[in-house]
């Protein structure tokens, strides 16, 4: 079969070209239609077994050997010349286009690395989106859930629903806001306990190094000028309770945070000193010591069970430079907490939280830390000699 000769190097780099283009480049001349000359396979080049019909189409010769010589061309990468039948070199230069558009090099961008995660995150978002809309829909009793939100019959926003959405988070606030604040208050309340047991601790080392006595100067005229310049005199007696406590930080047995509860927003740890004498205000106070102005020394372990401290008493309030009492009633608990109870240190170094002033005593009977037995809390001038503690309790400013 005679042909004519075709430089192949002429079709190594075709020119660019558009799909579309493809649909046109088909020869006129010839008897198949298609661009590379599809034709079927003949049934009788099927096996046997192959007995499923399916379209099976291949190039015809003249093509195949055509796009056979191009694929050896650009495998060796030296140019060689091929016959190409009679009449087919548009067909030859159809392949060549394909072959073209193969060698184009074409690359998707690279996708950034994040690509995966904000797409899920952004799917994560719709979805909780659209199912939030369906229960305020569902909440203010109908309407449609557009793409953008819950809608109405008209695909507008509602009034309705808007008021439903804002009743549900009120009434979610309205629930948990109390629980924040028991919590706050339990936190509260459990640190002032752990205070109170780092004084019990104090209170061990200062018996331990002081002949088993608990802190105290020599009583002075009264028990309850706190602050003053005058709550310890020269001659080294005190005429404030507060000041017998404020030993332990004097002789470094506690740090000051160590005597403080949380609730009392007076008092400023920062501001205490080891060599300040007493706290600088009755209201920087946190707790209540049993009274020291007893006519002998308490020893530690030679008493019952008894509280040494506990929050502050709330019958006694220093104003100035007078002592008054509170109207409250001496049933009251300390108001240190809501008025809804106090924590207690005991002689043993156990803390304990009680809703009411009374102990029991070991002997049996009770008895109210915030007063002096036989003495009526309203006639309490401050001067008066402390009760022997283990008869009568009485933990004072």
């Amino acid at each position: 079969m005679e042909g004519e000769r075709f430089t192949l190097s002429d079709l190594r780099r075709p020119p660019p070209v558009q799909p579309q283009d493809l649909m046109h480049a088909a020869p006129k001349v010839g008897v198949e239609p298609n661009p590379l000359f599809l034709q079927p396979i003949p049934t009788s080049a099927m096996t046997p077994d192959d007995t499923s019909p399916r379209p099976i189409r291949t190039l015809s010769p003249a093509d195949a050997a055509a796009v056979d010589a191009m694929v050896a061309s650009r495998a060796t990468g030296v140019d060689s010349v091929g016959l190409v039948p009679a009449g087919a070199s548009q067909r030859a230069l159809a392949a060549g286009k394909l072959l073209g558009l193969l060698e184009a090099g074409w690359r998707a961008e690279e996708p950034s690395a994040d690509l995966a995660d904000r797409t899920m995150q952004r799917m994560i978002d719709e979805r909780q989106r659209r199912r939030f809309s369906i229960q305020i829909a569902q909440a203010a009793g109908g309407g449609a859930v557009g793409p953008r939100g819950v809608l109405g019959g008209d695909g507008r926003f509602q009034w309705r629903q808007l008021t439903a959405a804002a009743a549900m988070v009120l009434i979610a606030l309205s629930l948990l806001l109390p629980v924040l604040s028991r919590v706050r208050t339990g936190a509260r309340q459990s640190a002032c306990s752990q205070s109170l047991a780092t004084a019990g601790m104090g209170f061990t080392g200062f018996a331990r190094d002081h002949d088993d006595t608990l802190p105290r100067y020599e009583p002075g005229q009264v028990w309850w000028k706190i602050g003053r310049p005058s709550s310890v005199t020269a001659d080294g007696r005190s005429n404030s309770n507060s000041a017998n406590l404020y030993l332990l930080v004097r002789r470094r047995y506690v740090e000051p945070v160590g005597l403080t509860c949380p609730e009392n927003s007076a008092v400023r740890p920062d501001l205490m000193t080891a060599t300040q004498v007493d706290w600088p205000t009755p209201d920087a106070v946190s707790f209540s010591y049993q009274n020291q102005a007893t006519a002998r020394p308490i020893r530690l372990t030679s008493v019952p069970l008894i509280p040494l401290l506990a929050d502050r008493n709330p019958l006694f309030m220093v104003d100035g430079k007078v002592l008054r009492t509170a109207s409250c009633g001496e049933a009251a608990p300390s108001q240190s907490h809501q008025a809804r109870g106090q924590n207690m240190l005991y002689s043993d170094g156990s803390v304990a939280w009680t809703l009411g002033p009374r102990v029991q005593r070991m002997g049996g009977g009770g008895d109210n830390i915030w007063t002096m037995a036989g003495v009526p809390y309203e006639r309490v001038a401050g001067n008066e000699p402390a009760p022997d503690p283990t008869v009568d309790s009485f933990l004072s400013p």
